[in-house]
């Protein structure tokens, strides 16, 4: 029987959190920031008054560290005192949520998003933007799903919120380029615009996460379509965010990131320093700067920063993360695999809500198992490890192509190929133009006998290739070819194989399987 093929080592880069890179398509309608659309009617801020003056004096005294550069702990600290003193008051937990979020203290911002939700005295505008704050926070994280949800939640309980509307703009952008969908990325626009016309007298800090929100969706649909009018609108979306709240270190390290996004890593990595000065702790600034290396083919400098970012904030994931991706990409044995699942694992559990993260510790024990020997415990351990991890991405992210086509490769590996066929459907309704889904579709239908389907997905494989190195996909079509009958095409498409990667040993042996 032929050899199965390896899933090819991916070469994508996403950025947890900040940025989510995706493929260009075409470009939609220009939205402005701060336009009218008709709305007369402003929303009003949730922020709530303290329940006596010595609790107000306090938020009051955080509200001003929050003004200062490298304030956000002295902030955080006056909102926690504040809290002890008067246990069920809203306002403190509120400040602490707004200003977690602020700070990209995601984990934080989480928990007192929840306390809010569930303090007996927060008013329906507060638990609304307690959702708001939670959806936030999840899909800041990596899991869309559970986002989702949760500022479905938010807008219910208060549709006059501005920055439930922006949150909601920014998952269904998120979802858009998921599918790479234009009129997804639309609705995604439209909602934006809501957002917009929704802005009146929040706090200043509020209206400042809801720019850095819509700043999010413009950078989606710049990536998106390629067009830089959305870029401009980013930057000014994250500018104004800035503006409004100059000493918050998040708004500065998604400016750096979309800097990034354009290919200006310098300055990125100058915008990244300038967010550490704001809040010297803040390892998601530190880890930007080793994304920036990484996608520069820095890997010694990456490292450096990946490893500074965890000597930061050792409970932060992101640093772990880059590491772990670091090795996925060095790695040519089983056991360089099963250390990079390792560091994966690492980050893993200091968050438990990102999609992308288990789908690359798919990728590292799909290959630990793959590169073990056939059908031992090693194997097999590391095949259901793997299929566990796709399976916890897709929770958390059921758009997700990679972590869909990470799953089909593991289920043919274990020879369950009408699953497998299945799933590649489902990643193929996402993505129509991934070689590797076709080729691993035309696999799954090679081992269940249906040989002009595998030809058909194996030619579509090919035709998708743009690099034209996907040697796999010429084995594969070979294989079904023979088994057609149709020897003379069987034997050009190991030759094309052989033209891309001569040592390929399989096609080797094929084509002198046919003779000449």
């Amino acid at each position: 029987p032929a050899t199965p093929a390896p899933r090819r080592s991916p070469n994508n880069l996403v950025v947890i959190g900040i940025a989510l890179g995706v493929a260009a398509l075409a470009c939609v309608a220009l939205m402005v920031v701060g336009a009218s659309q008709g709305r007369t009617t402003p929303s009003t801020s949730p922020t709530a008054v303290a329940q006596n003056e010595e609790v107000a004096a306090l938020l009051d005294a955080g509200d001003a560290a929050l003004a200062e550069a490298g304030g956000l702990p002295e902030a955080l600290a006056s909102y926690q005192q504040a809290r002890e003193q008067a246990p069920g008051d809203p306002a403190p937990i509120e400040r602490l949520a707004l200003a977690a979020s602020a700070g990209g203290r995601w984990a934080s911002a989480e928990e007192y998003a929840n306390e809010l939700i569930d303090t007996t005295a927060s008013s329906d505008s507060q638990v609304a933007l307690g959702y708001a704050i939670l959806a936030d926070a999840l899909h800041s994280q990596g899991d869309i799903v559970a986002a989702e949800r949760e500022i479905a939640t938010a807008l219910s309980t208060d549709p006059d919120l501005a920055f439930a509307h922006a949150v909601q703009s920014n998952i269904q952008a998120a979802r858009a380029a998921a599918a790479r969908s234009t009129p997804e990325m639309d609705a995604a626009l439209d909602t934006l615009g809501i957002a917009e016309d929704a802005l009146g007298d929040e706090t200043p800090l509020l209206q400042a996460l809801t720019y850095n929100a819509l700043g999010y969706t413009f950078a989606q649909e710049y990536m998106l379509s390629g067009n830089e009018a959305y870029l401009e609108q980013s930057l000014d979306s994250y500018e104004r965010a800035i503006d409004l709240q100059p000493a918050m270190p998040l708004f500065h390290a998604n400016l750096a990131a979309l800097r990034s996004i354009e290919g200006d890593y310098t300055e990125a990595r100058e915008l990244y320093a300038e967010a550490l000065e704001l809040d010297p702790g803040y390892a998601a600034a530190q880890a930007g700067i080793g994304w920036s290396y990484y996608q520069e083919d820095d890997r010694e400098a990456a490292a450096e920063a990946f490893d500074t970012a965890i000597a930061l904030d050792e409970g932060y994931f992101e640093g772990y993360y880059g590491k772990g991706r670091l090795a996925f990409d060095a790695a040519a044995d089983p056991e360089a695999y099963a250390a990079a699942a390792e560091l994966l694992r690492e980050a893993a559990a200091r968050n438990p809500h990102s999609a992308e993260v288990q789908a690359y510790l798919g990728e590292a024990l799909l290959f630990q198992g793959f590169g073990s020997e056939d059908n031992s415990d090693a194997q097999k351990a590391a095949y259901a490890e793997s299929e566990r991890a796709y399976r916890e991405a897709i929770a958390r992210n059921d758009r997700y192509p990679f972590a869909l086509s990470g799953l089909g490769w593991i289920l043919q590996y274990q020879e369950r190929y009408d699953e497998s066929i299945a799933t590649f459907e489902q990643a193929l309704a996402l993505d129509d133009r991934n070689d590797e889904i076709y080729a691993g579709l035309g696999w799954s239908l090679y081992w269940t006998g249906a040989y002009a389907e595998a030809e058909a997905n194996f030619r579509n494989a090919i035709a998708h290739d743009e690099a034209g190195t996907y040697a796999s996909a010429h084995y594969g079509l070979g294989r079904a070819l023979q088994e057609l009958g149709r020897l003379d095409e069987a034997r050009a498409a190991y030759e094309s194989a052989l033209a891309i990667d001569p040592d390929y040993r399989s096609a080797q042996e094929a084509l002198a399987e046919l003779g000449s």
